[in-house]
């Protein structure tokens, strides 16, 4: 579950430093510029795929009426996209500098999963389609059931080890974005901008963190990040005020807040041990976890509305 939200963390994240890139007037050192050049087809691939995968599986797997199909199941498996694209991607970004040897592996095994599943995913629709009598043969798609296990596992673990290399890189280049002043030459952001994108790199720490499967090990790291995120929201709105905007940036000022808010109630909730209640869990199952009061979902919801918000003005 964790590594399934986090997933929305990295593609929105990555979105938004891109756009904080080309939209400066400055430009970055040579090498973050490669870095964010080589991460596209990567984020591309994780952005297109690892959702509507995750889909497919929680479908399928849901639909079995006793964790393996019978002939009394009525089995949902629908064919995974063409990885064609992704894996296009993926070798062209394999010859790009800078070399980043664990990327383009996890890289290669993110696509070698993805190709694997489409085989089968594939078969076993076809397999299991009774609205198509000339292919429908169900005992043959029980008999995929074990290598769909297989492969959809295999598929999280290279989803993950993928995840985990590109957000390292990204956020190295984050960091990087605001640490390194610009030559006067070039421009530079204004203040706004600067304020902005150090709440989003904060933001962005504590999201990571509230996704982690170890928060409650984690939680001094998550106290410290959330102090920090909400020192970067007190400066970035003090200034918004002074300057006579903050009606021209309620709503983004808005979902900064509601991060703030959620982060707390997640905080509350792990620090005192607050098991969830039958309701919650009933939501939760439900898939609608985003919604539970102090949950990891509605955390990294905050936060992929903050991030997303400015790119559709």
């Amino acid at each position: 579950m964790s590594r399934r939200l986090a997933l929305f963390v990295l593609i929105i994240s990555l979105a938004s430093c891109r756009k904080w890139k080309r939209a400066e007037k400055y430009v970055e050192p040579d090498e973050n510029q490669a870095i964010l050049l080589k991460l596209e087809g990567y984020v591309a691939c994780l952005r297109d795929h690892s959702k509507h995968v995750f889909d497919i599986a929680d479908f399928y797997f849901a639909s079995l009426s006793e964790k393996v199909p019978t002939s009394e199941s009525e089995v949902r498996l629908s064919a995974t996209s063409s990885p064609k694209d992704c894996i296009d991607a993926i070798v062209a970004a394999r010859e790009l500098a800078p070399a980043l040897p664990q990327l383009v592996k996890a890289g290669d095994a993110f696509a070698r999963s993805l190709e694997s599943l489409h085989t089968l995913t594939t078969a076993g629709a076809k397999s299991f389609d009774r609205s198509k009598p000339e292919t429908y043969a169900p005992e043959q798609g029980r008999a995929l059931h074990p290598e769909l296990v297989t492969a959809f596992s295999a598929f999280d673990a290279a989803q993950g080890q993928l995840f985990d290399e590109v957000s390292r890189l990204n956020r190295q280049v984050h960091a990087a974005q605001l640490a390194t002043p610009d030559p006067p030459a070039k421009g530079k952001p204004s203040e706004l901008d600067v304020l902005w994108n150090r709440m989003l790199y904060e933001a962005e720490g504590l999201a990571h963190l509230a996704a982690s499967p170890q928060l409650r090990a984690e939680l001094p790291r998550f106290i410290q990040q959330l102090q920090s995120y909400e020192r970067a929201f007190a400066a970035t709105i003090t200034y918004v005020t002074s300057i006579g905007k903050e009606n021209d940036h309620a709503e983004t000022l808005g979902n900064a807040r509601k991060l703030v808010t959620d982060g707390k109630q997640l905080l509350h909730r792990t620090r005192d041990n607050l098991a969830y209640t039958e309701a919650e869990k009933i939501m939760i199952a439900a898939n609608n976890e985003k919604d539970v009061v102090g949950s990891p979902a509605a955390v990294l919801a905050s936060y992929n509305r903050l991030v997303d918000w400015p790119a559709k003005q």
